[in-house]
């Protein structure tokens, strides 16, 4: 018996090695340099408010997405400055990926798509005092509209 679990730890060490090896799964993207808020805390408002840059275009985005699926990429992490200032390469993300492959971190001012399955992390820095010092009054008020918690503030 212990020849036979030597046996299977070292074809899966093999296997893990030969097709794994050099392939991460999930991978962890900046789509934009730009953003809607001017937040104390953000390093991309910090070290690129000035910025128009983008880097890629779209389809520039699209065709690594591509690259990056056929090598073996499964999941994405989408954030920026503000990813959804991106909607098109999110779309083309989702085409590519699928949506529940597909997670976006956003500061939650920009109306998430309703027929979007993503994972939506959104930027929440704390209680009403602590929100109102980084981001301000009227972004605390919009993450409840949003949330629902609120009618019309």
């Amino acid at each position: 018996m212990f020849k036979d679990l030597k046996y299977l730890f070292g074809l899966s060490k093999f296997l893990f090695n030969y097709y794994v090896r050099d392939t991460a799964f999930v991978k962890s993207y900046d789509l934009t340099y730009r953003c809607n808020l001017s937040c104390k805390h953000c390093y991309f408002y910090k070290n690129y408010s000035k910025s128009t840059d983008d880097s890629l275009t779209d389809n520039q985005w699209k065709e690594f997405f591509i690259r990056e699926k056929m090598n073996g990429v499964r999941e994405l992490h989408l954030t920026g400055g503000e990813p959804m200032l991106r909607m098109r390469v999110i779309e083309f993300a989702n085409e590519i990926f699928g949506e529940r492959h597909v997670n976006i971190y956003t500061n939650g001012t920009i109306p998430l798509p309703p027929l979007w399955r993503n994972s939506f992390f959104v930027s929440i820095d704390g209680d009403v005092e602590t929100q109102k010092k980084v981001r301000g009054l009227i972004i605390w008020n919009k993450y409840l509209q949003i949330l629902g918690m609120t009618k019309g503030l």
